[in-house]
């Protein structure tokens, strides 16, 4: 399962350590879908057109993609990073993933309606509202200096960002996650129901926008258990 992280993070840093949470190991490998500019890919430069990222991403993993099962799994910016791979995977003759897994993230109408504000204060408050954030990070200069350009950079990207109305759904299932306590989504999680014409279910988690970081056992878990299933 591939994994994309959210604004500003490591994908690396942030799934390394999912895979000791996979009950029977040989069923599913997490596989950390890194960013430009962080990570194994530090020396990259960032990218700041959201169609160009996508087509980046795609382009890294497209030869390495098995013929059989796969999955994505995407927080937040890297939920809207994912269906969008999902969506030029199905529009190439490349094998489709069997399962999406989208998670603290707006659906792709409502994304679009969000203000943003890119100053250093902005996204100060953007770290402070989403939570999941070291506070040695937002009291140490240097740090922020390092971080905030691939916060920055990851925003100017989903500022980019197009929504295509007139496109056809998804034919692939899909699995929305949220925090019970996340106060960053404009809409209904139920908007992504009008996104894919495959089976649609919703889970919600205890935690804000960043629960992923605290309930890493029960979202594995719910997966695994999804995953399992929908193999039959």
């Amino acid at each position: 399962m591939y994994c994309l992280p959210y604004a500003g993070a490591s994908a690396e840093q942030l799934y390394s350590s999912w895979q000791q949470f996979i009950t029977n190991k040989g069923f599913l490998d997490i596989v950390p879908l890194e960013l430009p500019g962080r990570g194994k890919r530090f020396k990259e430069q960032y990218i700041l057109d959201f169609r160009e990222l996508v087509n980046d991403l795609l382009n890294n993993i497209k030869e390495g993609l098995p013929n059989n099962h796969y999955a994505f799994f995407g927080h937040s910016l890297g939920g809207l990073l994912s269906y969008e791979m999902s969506h030029l995977i199905s529009d190439c003759e490349i094998t489709k993933p069997i399962y999406l897994f989208i998670s603290g993230c707006d659906s792709p109408n409502e994304i679009v309606k969000k203000e943003m504000d890119l100053s250093d204060a902005g996204l100060m408050n953007v770290l402070l509202n989403y939570g999941g954030t070291s506070p040695q990070l937002l009291w140490d200069k240097e740090l922020l200096d390092l971080y905030m350009p691939r916060l920055r950079s990851d925003f100017l990207a989903l500022k980019s960002y197009s929504f295509v109305s007139n496109r056809k759904p998804l034919d692939i299932p899909m699995s929305v996650f949220h925090g019970s306590n996340d106060k960053t989504l404009v809409g209904e999680t139920t908007e992504w129901a009008r996104f894919s014409k495959g089976k649609i279910q919703y889970k919600s988690f205890n935690g804000g926008h960043c629960f992923i970081r605290q309930e890493i056992s029960a979202v594995v878990k719910t997966i695994e258990q999804t995953l399992r299933t929908s193999l039959g």
